[in-house]
């Protein structure tokens, strides 16, 4: 409640403010749907004002169909009395890829500090140390006389064996990502932000930039470089006009490849509407796997991802007036989305220089190759990188319901690869309660 009252002149006022705290802590339990995780829980511990100094602590659980995190955050805003933010992380996660044939089991911890550069601007340093461990479900009956082991396998019991002990199989560009691997991270970001309203910007623009090294220590090394930004522009008739970009580059050092788990992967959650998941980019086809691109596909039995080194992706957004009455929470946009995600370490295509442009014969006495798009009975390289340009362009409805807010995405590709994997709708609902 606000009180006027006479100040110390005839044209002063005193305003005597009563407030009184809100609540700054808050245990919520969460549930969600989409299209790419399915079913989605969640609970989380969270306290803004922690014994009264402002600072920040989180407990958080989530789990899916593809996905179990747990992470704890504290963030410290006056560290030593200054204008400095500090923070430490810690982290378990368990991400079933399937789009990607692997599962990956994380855990790490890290420390962080930010501070303002200028009005608008900040900077960001961080440290993290992560324990991952790489392991993939890609077994199959051995044949004697045909499949032909590298030295040292061993044949199960069962009859199978992994298929990256098969002197083919073990060209598969993931085989060198199986194990478990230390990193050891340093990194900072640097922003600037001058949109004018963080949740629904009409005009103004952010741009970020970061890199991540890792080689300080552990047993990976590479470079990983990041740039993202945006600018919205109000146009006549209520429209709002929006420019994005989503840049990313990584290589590997002192004779390393980049890992698996390290790649850019773009897609249906990570980006790139239009295709599914981790649907843009490189593909790994096995051989056996399909004889032609008619075959159904799916990332069992016709390709895998196998991630990329390089990112470059724009949007063009409208955001569009819903004749609906605004308490309705509904809001459009048109878009296109459109760039190029690619480039692969050289090691991981040595493959296509066997099996290029002739067949494999199967144990059916027919060609067995890994794609062939043309269906001339030639085999194409299993391992299709192009960083060509990729484009879609469809509608986004954004509604905040009385559940929890829900995204609708409709988009259809209009250039593409014949290796790309697409999704015309997509979907995510969630709420808390």
């Amino acid at each position: 409640s606000i009180q006027e009252l006479p100040g110390s002149a005839p044209d002063r006022t005193i305003l005597d403010v009563d407030v009184t705290e809100q609540s700054t802590g808050s245990f919520q339990i969460g549930g969600g749907l989409s299209s790419s995780d399915n079913f989605i829980i969640n609970a989380q511990l969270e306290e803004r004002n922690l014994l009264g100094k402002g600072q920040y602590l989180l407990l958080d659980l989530q789990a899916s169909s593809r996905t179990r995190r747990a992470q704890v955050r504290f963030t410290e805003p006056r560290f030593l009395g200054r204008n400095l933010l500090a923070g430490f992380s810690v982290f378990a996660n368990q991400v079933d890829f399937r789009e990607a044939g692997y599962t990956a089991d994380s855990i790490g911890g890290g420390l962080n500090v930010g501070f303002p550069v200028s009005d608008f601007g900040r900077l960001n340093l961080s440290y993290q140390l992560r324990n991952d461990d790489i392991q993939f479900d890609r077994r199959r009956t051995y044949r004697n006389g045909i499949d032909v082991l590298v030295p040292g396998a061993e044949v199960d019991a069962d009859g199978t064996v992994d298929i990256c002990d098969l002197t083919a199989g073990s060209q598969d560009p993931t085989c060198d990502s199986v194990g478990e691997y230390l990193s050891s991270q340093v990194g900072y970001s640097l922003s600037l932000n001058r949109v004018n309203d963080p949740f629904q910007p009409s005009s103004g623009f952010y741009v970020s930039l970061g890199q991540t090294f890792a080689g300080a220590g552990g047993d990976v090394q590479y470079l990983r470089t990041q740039a993202r930004g945006a600018i919205y522009k109000p146009l006549p008739f209520d429209l709002v006009g929006a420019f994005k970009v989503n840049l990313g580059y990584i290589d590997g050092f002192g004779g390393d490849d980049v890992r698996l788990n390290d790649r850019f992967f773009a897609g249906g959650n990570r980006g790139f509407r239009g295709f599914d998941v981790a649907g843009v980019g490189p593909r790994y086809f096995a051989p056996g796997a399909a004889t032609s691109i008619a075959t159904v596909q799916n990332p069992d039995t016709y390709g895998r991802a196998i991630g990329a080194k390089a990112q470059a992706i724009g949007t063009l957004e409208l955001a569009i007036p819903v004749p609906l009455p605004e308490q309705y929470g509904i809001r459009a946009a048109l878009f296109t989305d459109f760039g190029s995600v690619g480039i692969v370490d050289e090691n991981d295509k040595i493959i296509n220089q066997d099996l290029r442009n002739y067949g494999v014969i199967g144990p059916d006495g027919e060609v067995d190759c890994a794609v062939d798009f043309n269906g001339d009975g030639f085999c194409d390289a299993p391992v299709q990188d192009d960083f060509s340009l990729r484009a879609t362009a469809g509608i986004s409805i954004n509604w905040n319901s009385p559940f929890g807010p829900v995204q609708f995405d409709i988009a259809e590709p209009i250039k593409s690869e014949d290796y790309d994997e697409t999704q015309f709708f997509r979907f995510s609902a969630g709420t808390q309660f």
